[in-house]
């Protein structure tokens, strides 16, 4: 039964396209929520604080906070007087706060534990602050989500096109939110999974599109079709870190202790796993892509590779830079980089789906223009059928209900049932000439 719905559906543009409309309408919904949060944090001013994952450290302390006495490195012990258990409480009572209230929290530091009364004021955050947050956190989201699926849209059966759709949307992504904790059980559940699964799965995308853009290797179309496991063998650990990833935020959220034991009996495997995962970034996309424009023959296609290339090398490499230095002195960005240093590199990354929205649209990297008229035409005529026939349908069932409601003899209820199926079966027929 599987194989039969699979091969009679996956193959139409209408189950592509009910799929598509799914994970549209999701994403959309999440980053006008997403945008909401932004616009109440515009309104307010709170000093902020922030601690690890799956811990109670403070690992952001911004400086309007230090100066009422927090520090980096303080374990907090209670916010608003509960019992700090995860990053849940500490974001609702952010999302709560209005100009003329103040939460309190309690922090043990080397001098011992005290509170620190947190005052909210009303917003004063610079135009320049805004812009920067609605790039980031609004724009370039919603522009990652609508390349995408205006790619797949016109190339349904494209594979290379869901590829490029899953690369927009774990691309919009890749900022932290500190928001989604606040947004109530069980929704923020799910939207802490969508998040931290297309964050950490970004990996996954650049692999495969590099590996599959324009077209694979020739070596590798030569294998055998033992050849399809080469990229599910490279992704699966990336996969399983993805799962972990998710875990990880969903226990931080309600319960750091549990999540923190999960972090520390995967510790061993981190620095192995960050390692292969800068690899398979490096060798599977920056590799391919490199290699492939090397390889091309057509100057067009050389062009349009090279330019992929440097656009990613361009929008990635700072930030990249920024992330491997705070790694390697086993502290957060946030503490040794100023921040107009970390928004540029942020702002940088806007380049990357900027770069392929002109690789694929203005350089027609993928064929689109030719790909709009068809998929159209090809998607009215049958699209189109497909609701006329619903609608035939529908009438003979709303025609033939009445009849058979009514008081009549047993016979007649028997004819009206026949002539219903017949009209029903013949419907389908027709539609399925006219489709071909």
């Amino acid at each position: 039964m599987p194989t039969e719905f699979h091969r009679r559906y996956s193959s139409t543009p209408v189950f592509h396209y009910v799929c598509l409309a799914s994970l549209f309408a999701g994403a959309m919904l999440f980053q006008i929520r997403y945008a909401r949060d932004i616009w109440h944090n515009e309104k307010v001013d709170v000093p902020f604080v922030m601690p690890a994952s799956a811990s109670a450290l403070l690992v952001i302390v911004r400086p309007e906070a230090e100066k009422l006495g927090l520090h980096g490195g303080d374990t907090l012990r209670a916010v608003n007087g509960q019992k700090y258990t995860g990053t849940a409480l500490l974001s609702e009572a952010y999302a709560k706060a209005r100009p003329g209230d103040q939460f309190k929290l309690r922090v043990k530091s080397a001098s011992g534990e005290h509170s620190v009364v947190l005052p909210v004021t009303a917003g004063t955050t610079p135009l320049s602050q805004v812009i920067v947050d609605g790039l980031l956190n609004i724009v370039a989201p919603i522009g990652c989500v609508l390349l995408g699926s205006w790619v797949v849209l016109i190339r349904p059966r494209d594979r290379l096109a869901w590829i490029l759709l899953g690369l927009m949307f774990c691309s919009s992504q890749l900022f932290s939110s500190f928001k989604i904790e606040s947004w109530g059980p069980g929704y923020r559940e799910v939207a802490m999974a969508y998040r931290t699964a297309l964050a950490t799965g970004w990996v996954i995308f650049m692999f495969l599109f590099g590996f599959f853009f324009p077209e694979p290797f020739p070596l590798y179309t030569r294998m055998g079709a033992w050849r399809k496991w080469i990229p599910a063998l490279v992704i699966a650990p990336i996969l399983a870190e993805v799962m972990y990833a998710v875990v990880v935020s969903i226990t931080d959220m309600t319960d750091y202790v549990h999540a923190h034991g999960i972090v520390q009996r995967f510790h061993p495997l981190d620095t192995p796993m960050r390692i292969y995962l800068y690899c398979v970034v490096g060798f599977g996309f920056f590799g391919s892509i490199f290699t492939k424009s090397s390889m091309a023959i057509s100057r067009d296609a050389k062009r349009r590779l090279r330019l992929l290339y440097w656009g990613a090398t361009v929008a990635l490499t700072p930030l990249l830079v920024i992330t491997l230095f705070s790694q390697y002195r086993g502290k957060s960005m946030y503490d040794m980089f100023p921040d107009w240093l970390i928004a540029m590199g942020l702002i940088l990354t806007t380049i990357f789906p900027l770069t392929l929205a002109y690789v694929i649209v203005v350089q027609r990297a993928m064929d689109v223009r030719v790909a709009v008229r068809q998929g159209l035409q090809y998607g009215l005529a049958k699209n189109g059928i497909l609701v006329l026939q619903g609608i035939s349908a529908l009438v003979v069932v709303l025609t033939a209900l009445p009849l058979l409601t009514r008081n009549e003899g047993r016979p007649t209820k028997i004819i009206v049932a026949a002539i219903g199926l017949l009209a029903i079966f013949t419907i389908r027929r027709v539609a399925d000439r006219l489709r071909t």
